[in-house]
């Protein structure tokens, strides 16, 4: 779609009386959230929180809302950063988002609109990955000429746990490793406890040295600091730090959205730890009970893992502008 289908001055879709679209970067946009959380595929990175935590980081925010007789039908939120001789560059996390039942032809639009406004914005690359069950979307995207990318432009979810599950159920429904792993962390002698601000540090320690021993680079304490006083007043957010013998050896971040808990960042010091015990599978182990209850008993949670699965809809997508 062409870039003169927004009204210069308005900022709305031209050429219809029931359709408009604007791009609207409020730090707290009600309409918004209850729409990102009333859709398929919904998710916390296309919240007006998000926003406001990645401004914090440096990054602008570029919301395209797409309505149709006032009422949002879909809509994407991007987020982006300059980059050295490139240009600015935007990403897109789990969308963009439409309501169920809309045609294919209000699907393509959107992604037009992305498309459109990126180009208003002289934004040089856009990537995009899909929301869970994006699969029409990913279609629109091959369709405007998005070629799938090897950027990970968000944590692909390859682990789904149903926590309407007892622990038995869960445990019986892993492979053989993954369980000895499990039974095994239950029996170390390690315990688990829900960290609170001050434990962000002992986290991010942990974090760092997972990150160094993989090869990337870690989240900003500042950051996770900000991440959780944006979330934790609403229950959002949890840290669960496991230790042995007063030192703490592993850790997880997880945060909730609607009836999801995702696993954002883990770390663990594998040489703080007996060679015969498991931290990761005791954090595993001691964190599916307090998770369900603590976090409101949530029907799934997703986790990412090494290496990610990557589907066709779930791959991330990218496009030059």
């Amino acid at each position: 779609m062409r870039a003169d289908l927004f009204d210069q001055e308005t900022g709305q879709l031209a050429g219809s009386s029931s359709d408009s679209v604007s791009v609207e970067n409020d730090l707290y946009h009600g309409d918004w959230d209850n729409f990102v959380g009333s859709v398929p595929g919904g998710d916390m990175t296309q919240t007006s929180l998000w926003t406001r935590l990645k401004r914090a980081s440096g990054m602008r925010t570029h919301r395209v809302v797409l309505r149709i007789d006032g009422v949002i039908a879909g809509g994407a939120q991007l987020l982006a950063r300059p980059v050295p001789v490139l240009g600015a560059v935007a990403y897109l996390p789990y969308g963009p988002l439409a309501r169920p039942g809309l045609d294919d032809g209000i699907i393509a639009r959107l992604v037009q609109l992305l498309c459109a406004e990126c180009r208003r914005s002289r934004i040089r690359a856009l990537f995009v990955q899909p929301p869970e069950g994006g699969e029409r979307i990913a279609n629109a995207l091959r369709v405007a000429r998005f070629r799938p990318a090897d950027t990970e432009v968000a944590p692909p979810a390859s682990l789904r746990l149903d926590l309407r599950l007892g622990t038995e159920d869960l445990v019986a429904q892993m492979t053989k490793h993954k369980r000895a792993e499990f039974r095994r962390g239950q029996r170390d002698p390690v315990s688990v406890r829900f960290g609170t601000r001050a434990d962000l540090e002992s986290f991010h320690d942990l974090h760092s040295i997972s990150a160094a021993r993989k090869g990337y680079e870690p989240t900003p304490l500042p950051y996770l600091k900000a991440m959780w006083d944006e979330l934790h007043p609403t229950d959002q957010v949890a840290v669960l730090v496991a230790s042995t013998e007063d030192i703490d050896v592993s850790g997880v971040l997880v945060t909730r959205y609607a009836d999801v808990v995702t696993d954002r960042l883990r770390g663990f010091a594998v040489d703080r730890v007996p060679r015969s015990a498991a931290p990761a599978g005791t954090t595993s182990a001691a964190s599916v009970a307090p998770t369900r209850s603590r976090l409101r008993a949530v029907p799934q949670t997703q986790a990412p893992i090494h290496p990610p699965d990557r589907t066709a809809t779930r791959s991330p997508w990218a496009e030059r502008l």
